[in-house]
């Protein structure tokens, strides 16, 4: 049998949710069945050579800010050339160039968009878009069901062309993440600066407005004034430019209310399965999500969470079985839910060991692979 060519269509290959989400995918789909291919519409990124070393096909477009027409043209003739029978086009800036080139480049191949967050920026152009798009796009995946009621109440996709894929994790890295020996956290602990005994909390998160870690350095100032050895660890960083301005902006917060010797900024990290361990709590205040990886590997690696309970959090996060939802901004109740996890070491590990049992039983990265290949057949066999 032949396989049927799937083509990714994606901004870049950075570290995020939905990138990760895609390699994942690309090692896990069967290749006997699919060939898979990968159009960067800007950039490429750290995952790049991890997709490239898996066998698969890869091209960077070098899309412009803003308006790229020749985008349209240079990606609609690539696609005519390697005759896809799928496009699967990841988030807003790919899923709008990436329809409109097949589009306009006139393919057969069938369109899958993936959406992955509860995109409340968007204005009345972006869903406008969105709209005029939809009658092309054959099937819509989301990774939660607050993404699925978004698109039916916000964009008017009718249910029965959405179907609910959740983010997966490896196994393997569950397990890496959740066993690490007792001397290696010390050491790690050593190495960040957190004195013996000292609480620990922390979060994964890009340096991006959305993930509100303004309120995330107020839940930090709340606790310290209860527990003065304590440390914040926050791994990530700024890729794009307004994410540039924003960590500007958020170093300078941190140096406004004195939590420099509180505060450890990590930047990017590939080596989560050290980091994590060695953290008591995990915290993390977005305004808007889809399904969050940080918080499903933060529960693998045995972690309570304190979280708001935006997007998809909830339907990963059960709220005082695996941790703590509060309402977004609230850094009132996201600081109460901490202190007394941080007051309570059994309760911590009770809920953590639960949510290491939620991950591995519900989402592995097996599962979400093998709904994505019966999602492409439904369409393929259309």
């Amino acid at each position: 049998m032949t396989p049927r060519t799937i083509l990714h269509v994606i901004p870049t290959l950075n570290v995020g949710g939905a990138e990760k989400q895609l390699a994942l995918l690309l090692q896990g789909l069967d290749r006997r069945r699919f060939r898979s291919l990968v159009a960067c519409t800007t950039s490429a990124g750290p995952l790049a050579a991890e997709i490239s070393s898996a066998g698969v096909g890869m091209r960077v477009f070098g899309k412009r800010r803003g308006a790229d027409p020749a985008l349209l043209w240079r990606l609609g003739r690539w696609m005519r050339r390697e005759q896809p029978d799928l496009i699967h086009t990841w988030m807003f800036t790919a899923n709008t160039w990436g329809r409109l080139a097949a589009l306009l480049g006139r393919t057969r191949a069938r369109i899958v968009c993936s959406e992955r967050c509860v995109d409340l920026w968007k204005r009345s152009i972006h869903r406008c878009i969105d709209r005029i798009l939809a009658p092309a796009t054959d099937r819509f995946l989301v990774n939660s069901r607050a993404v699925a009621d978004f698109l039916t109440g916000r964009e008017g996709i009718p249910a029965g062309r959405i179907r609910v894929i959740p983010n997966g994790i490896d196994p393997l890295e569950a397990r890496r993440l959740r066993s690490r020996p007792g001397p290696e956290v010390a050491a790690l602990r050593r190495e960040l600066g957190i004195p013996p005994g000292a609480p620990a909390i922390g979060d994964v998160s890009r340096l991006d407005a959305k993930n509100d870690l303004m309120t995330w350095l107020d839940v930090v100032d709340r606790l310290a004034s209860r527990h003065p050895e304590l440390v914040a660890l926050h791994a990530g960083s700024a890729v794009l430019p307004v994410e540039e301005a924003f960590a500007r902006r958020f170093e300078a917060e941190i140096d406004r209310r004195g939590l420099r010797p509180k505060v450890r900024l990590l930047g990017l990290r590939r080596d989560l399965e050290r980091v994590l361990p060695a953290l008591d709590l995990f915290l993390h205040t977005s305004t808007m999500e889809g399904f969050p990886n940080s918080i499903m590997e933060a529960m693998a690696a045995g972690l309570p969470v304190v979280a708001t309970a935006a997007g998809g959090t909830p339907e990963l996060v059960l709220d005082g079985k695996t941790g703590h939802l509060a309402p977004v901004r609230d850094a009132a109740a996201l600081a109460r839910c901490a202190a007394e996890l941080l007051a309570d070491p059994a309760r911590r590990r009770l809920l953590g060991d639960a949510g290491a049992r939620r991950v591995e039983t519900h989402f592995s990265a097996q599962r979400m692979v093998r709904s994505t290949e019966e999602a492409y057949d439904e369409v393929l066999s259309a």
